[in-house]
């Protein structure tokens, strides 16, 4: 640990663990002017840079556009686990796509972490790499969990994977049954990416606060802000498509909050501990000059709509406090993940000179790795075993029908919301420090009140696909409700599929 974590006090979104721990890194500049490469990538976090890396060991010349900073986007909000199974569970898979199947999902996620390994030793990376067990672990002793718990150990143990039932995890707190699987991993995801991008900066053109504003697949042109980058192959790596793509209706987003907490006493077991009752939380701790954090990871919900709780931060901070002796050093974050609607990401070739990696839900540090592997193989012409079972124009309609139609029916229901006066209110009613959408000859604005007398005001129409924005209270932006782009209150764009700010209307 490099610097003191920082208190998030009453203001949450400060940063997240290893933004607080990595720190300084890396810094690159703005793109400007015209390039031509034979790979533009967009996206800095695990899955650009790590494309990047071996597109340039491989002779590639490859430009990497960073809408913000390099490994501080998803990737730096992760949880730094690296996990075989997926977040749909080893039973769950199983039941829709068979043995065969599952066990490739495994030897593919295997695949990527042992390539994660090798790279922290072929490039001396110091991020705290580790082999650690993975546990499922549940506290109440109700039946229709432990018959879960069976069933996935008898799918671990089908699967070839060295996994075990114990009476309790090693908790510092009553458990009452756990599955133990060895050989998974843990890192410090923000390091790692840091120090790929240093590597890089020598063989690859790595640009910082530069976002892809325009994507041309079919003339391979990227523009940015100060430019364009013309290529051979353009990668999106970036959680999901940029731009309109009918990939949007089979992608479900969901958002997720963390904390880190001292702990006043180190009694945490290194592993990754996934609670499976509900609420789900996922626990890790994190060691450091001297010390032991808590990291919890839970309060789950689809991005622009009501958060499981008012404050999730709050309820995480109860969940820790009343199973740890937490310190007062803490802070707190979320992040961002889109699940595929067949429980498998979208990796490979789209369309033309476009490479798409997305659906990856909360499992993204090994899927994107993964993908990375998958895609940097195509554009080399090298053959790759998984490509075809993450393929983004497979068609598994019996797997993906119901997320599809669910999904649709709320992006639906959300368009209505663009009636005249369907969920505005009026400008005095919004109080210092909140948004709210009020209405004005015909048109929703979005209002953000900074204080008594300061508003900011802009066009509540998602740029996406003209969506009615939703206004965030926890981390203080305008979230879209049906594909997920969020935005800044003064409308810039940080993070989804939308390419353009939100335009600033006068109040």
């Amino acid at each position: 640990m490099t610097e003191r974590i920082r208190d998030a006090g009453s203001r949450f979104g400060l940063s997240s663990i290893w933004a607080a721990t990595a720190g300084a890194g890396t810094s690159f500049s703005h793109h400007r002017g015209k390039t031509h490469v034979d790979v533009v990538v967009i996206g800095g976090g695990i899955t650009g840079l790590t494309a990047a890396l071996l597109l340039s060991r491989a002779g590639q010349k490859v430009a990497l556009l960073e809408a913000r900073r390099v490994g501080l986007g998803t990737t730096g909000r992760s949880t730094g686990n690296l996990y075989v199974t997926t977040d749909k569970h080893l039973s769950t898979l199983t039941r829709s796509y068979g043995l065969a199947t599952v066990r490739e999902v495994i030897a593919s996620r295997s695949a990527a972490i042992d390539f994660i390994e090798q790279t922290v030793k072929d490039e001396g990376i110091d991020c705290h790499f580790q082999r650690v067990p993975f546990f499922q672990f549940l506290e109440r002793a109700e039946t229709r969990v432990q018959d879960f718990l069976a069933k996935e150990f008898e799918a671990a143990q089908q699967c070839g994977l060295q996994a075990e039932l114990l009476q309790e995890a090693p908790l510092p707190f009553k458990t009452q049954a756990a599955l133990r699987l060895s050989g998974q991993a843990q890192f410090h995801p923000l390091l790692y990416t840091q120090a790929i991008a240093s590597r890089l900066a020598q063989s690859c053109s790595i640009f910082e606060n530069s976002p892809a504003t325009e994507i041309d697949h079919t003339q391979g042109k990227v523009t940015s802000p100060g430019g364009e980058i013309r290529a051979k192959h353009i990668i999106v790596a970036t959680h999901t498509p940029k731009g309109v793509s009918p990939l949007h209706l089979a992608l479900s987003p969901i958002r997720e909050f963390g904390i880190a907490a001292q702990l006043k006493e180190a009694s945490m077991v290194p592993g990754i501990y996934w609670g499976i009752d509900q609420p789900k939380h996922s626990l890790r701790c994190v060691n450091g000059s001297g010390k032991q954090y808590l990291v919890v990871i839970g309060e789950k919900y689809k991005t622009g709509h009501k958060p499981p709780s008012s404050d999730p931060i709050h309820s995480l901070e109860s969940y820790a406090s009343s199973r740890f002796n937490l310190a007062s050093e803490r802070v707190g974050w979320s992040a961002q993940a889109y699940q595929g609607a067949d429980h498998l990401p979208y990796i490979g070739k789209y369309k033309d000179r476009l490479f798409l990696l997305t659906g990856f839900s909360t499992d993204g540090l090994v899927f994107g790795t993964l993908g990375a592997m998958i895609v940097s193989d195509h554009i080399l012409g090298r053959e790759n075993s998984w490509s075809n079972l993450y393929t983004p124009d497979r068609c598994r309609p019996l797997k993906s029908a119901k997320a599809i139609l669910k999904e649709g029916f709320d992006v639906y229901c959300q368009y209505q919301k663009d009636l005249p006066f369907v969920g505005t209110c009026k400008l005095e009613d919004i109080r210092p420090g909140e948004g709210g959408i009020i209405e004005r000859q015909g048109e929703k604005l979005a209002v953000y009140r900074k204080d008594e007398t300061a508003y900011e005001c802009v066009s509540a129409v998602c740029t996406h696909m003209k969506c009615i924005l939703t206004f965030n209270p926890i981390e203080k932006s305008w979230d879209c409700p049906c594909h997920a782009s969020r935005f800044e209150t003064n409308g810039k764009v940080i993070e989804g599929p939308a390419l353009r700010n939100l335009e600033a209307r006068p109040l």
